[in-house]
């Protein structure tokens, strides 16, 4: 895929698919321009993206929804073509008992984001949206134009920032693309990269590695009564190398595309939870204990992705199944 080289703003840029797509963006001759407050990261992805590209990547340090000023410094300084907008506070759980944050966090940065590319003439983004807003879906797989249901705060969030962002389309003549992730495991292919094993409850993948690495003792798997073949929630795994090719595709789209579009990222695949644990103990040869749990309030029984408005309109589909999730997960970690 050969398009021109130009100055991107990633948001986010020390984080999960902030820093492996820099990584990426860096390797294709695009320069970057990171931003990141390290709330839920920290430096060694912009240390290690700093070794490798010292001339393509810049980074600045700070709080996208309190510093206006300095956001606009860096919209005058570097003139970007396109900003890519990962920079978000992730966790469901939190989101609940810390809704303030998140929508100061999550939606407030978004706004100054548009801000900025209105008043310096930056007319492309690509926003890190998320299959949560569509909440409990009794059609699946889920397309593009069903009836949005964002359940917890951090969902709320996220369809927030698309309507933002298609409103900016309207008024501003900003072009945008959000990208309604499903559920991004793996590894990027470079080795270099890896999300943080957070003490508190993380991603399944995350509680799955932390017991097979003795971290804790047992899995908790909340819900084993939903009407799915085992009784445990159906997700839509999708690895993250596949993840950022779809960012990939994007940008090449984008550059040519006018107005709003939303696209869902997923293999259009639904694996329920006890099929990725055990696929994780097959392929990887460990030993994860797990409990059940009653059900959680806003967790979703079934979701996953109809992928055909993607395939058609970018020519994109996943390519790597569950054996390379599970594979590059662990070796993250595991050595």
């Amino acid at each position: 895929m050969s398009i021109k080289t130009m100055n991107i703003l990633v948001t986010g840029s020390a984080g999960f698919l902030g820093s492996p797509l820099s990584f990426n963006l860096l390797q294709m001759g695009h320069k970057i321009i990171g931003v990141d407050n390290y709330l839920n990261s920290n430096d060694q992805s912009t240390k290690i993206l700093k070794k490798y590209f010292k001339d393509g990547f810049i980074f600045y340090n700070f709080n996208l929804a309190n510093n206006i000023y300095k956001l606009d410094q860096v919209f005058l300084k570097h003139k970007p073509d396109l900003v890519v907008h990962f920079a978000a506070l992730k966790s469901v759980e939190e989101s609940l008992n810390k809704p303030e944050l998140y929508w100061e966090n999550n939606v407030q940065s978004t706004k100054n984001i548009l801000n900025s590319m209105a008043n310096y003439s930056c007319n492309k983004i690509i926003y890190s949206s998320s299959a949560a807003v569509y909440g409990n879906q009794k059609i699946q797989p889920i397309k593009e134009d069903q009836l949005l249901n964002p359940i917890s705060v951090y969902a709320k969030t996220k369809a927030s920032c698309e309507k933002i962002i298609k409103e900016a389309n309207a008024n501003f003549k900003i072009d945008g693309i959000s990208l309604r992730y499903f559920n991004p495991i793996g590894f990027h292919s470079s080795n270099l990269f890896k999300d943080k094993l957070i003490e508190d409850e993380g991603s399944i993948i995350n509680e799955i590695i932390k017991v097979a690495l003795n971290k804790n003792k047992t899995l908790k798997i909340y819900g084993k009564e939903y009407s799915t073949k085992d009784g445990t929630c159906e997700r839509d795994f999708i690895h993250i190398d596949d993840l950022l090719d779809a960012h990939e595709k994007s940008i090449a789209f984008i550059t040519k595309f006018k107005g709003y579009e939303v696209f869902n990222v997923g293999t259009g695949n639904a694996v329920s939870i006890i099929d990725l644990v055990n696929n994780f103990i097959e392929h990887n040869q460990v030993t994860v204990n797990y409990k059940f749990f009653d059900r959680r309030d806003g967790d979703v029984q079934t979701s996953y992705a109809d992928i055909k408005k993607i395939n058609s309109m970018m020519n994109w589909k996943s390519k790597k199944g569950l054996k390379d999730m599970v594979q590059d997960s662990w070796r993250a970690y595991s050595h």
